[in-house]
């Protein structure tokens, strides 16, 4: 789930291209004999666009229980910033009825000297306001996302990540830099 349409549709070309033939997964002895098999993985990634927020313009959330893993990289300071503290509330508890019982939320936030520089660039009455009045900080995204019945599974540090080579260190660098949560959808907490 994307708010933007052209990202949504840039992810499923991406994910066409990926699409390996069953020759690729099956010994070649298999597929000789019984021709080309479906691949395992392809018809499982589904990808729609909206604004898990605001839900307007008649697109409908997908219904609750529909994805086994959610991805939030590099999108809670601009969810925050435009919908302030309600919104990225609103946006983790979507996210948590999005999810299969034991489903998957990876989030990546960002630091909050990250939105200070943001906000200071954008010029838009929105953000300006909002950053003015956010209560909710990342550090303390974990305990809000406890309270709605996620559970802590693994935090990965910068130095866990795959290292990407230098050049893309440099032109990534907060991505490279930020620890990446993940997260475990359990009984319903107390936020929600």
């Amino acid at each position: 789930v994307d708010i933007d349409p052209r990202l949504v549709e840039r992810a499923e070309k991406m994910r066409r291209k990926v699409e390996v033939p069953s020759s690729a997964y099956f010994p070649l002895s298999c597929v000789a004999d019984h021709g080309e098999l479906p691949t395992p993985t392809a018809p499982t990634i589904t990808y729609a666009t909206v604004n898990i927020v605001n839900v307007r313009h008649n697109i409908p959330l997908p219904p609750s229980g529909t994805f086994d893993v959610v991805l939030c990289l590099s999108c809670t300071k601009w969810i925050h910033l435009n919908f302030g503290d309600d919104g990225l509330r609103t946006a983790f508890l979507r996210i948590y009825d999005l999810l299969t019982p034991g489903g998957l939320f990876v989030i990546e936030p960002q630091p909050w000297k990250s939105y200070l520089k943001t906000a200071t660039k954008i010029k838009d009455k929105v953000v300006v306001t909002n950053r003015h009045s956010l209560k909710l900080r990342p550090e303390s995204f974990d305990a809000h996302l406890r309270k709605l019945g996620f559970e802590l599974v693994k935090k990965l540090l910068p130095e866990d990540k795959a290292g990407p080579t230098e050049d893309a260190k440099k032109k990534h660098d907060g991505f490279a830099q930020r620890d990446l949560l993940i997260y475990r959808k359990g009984a319903r907490g107390t936020a929600g």
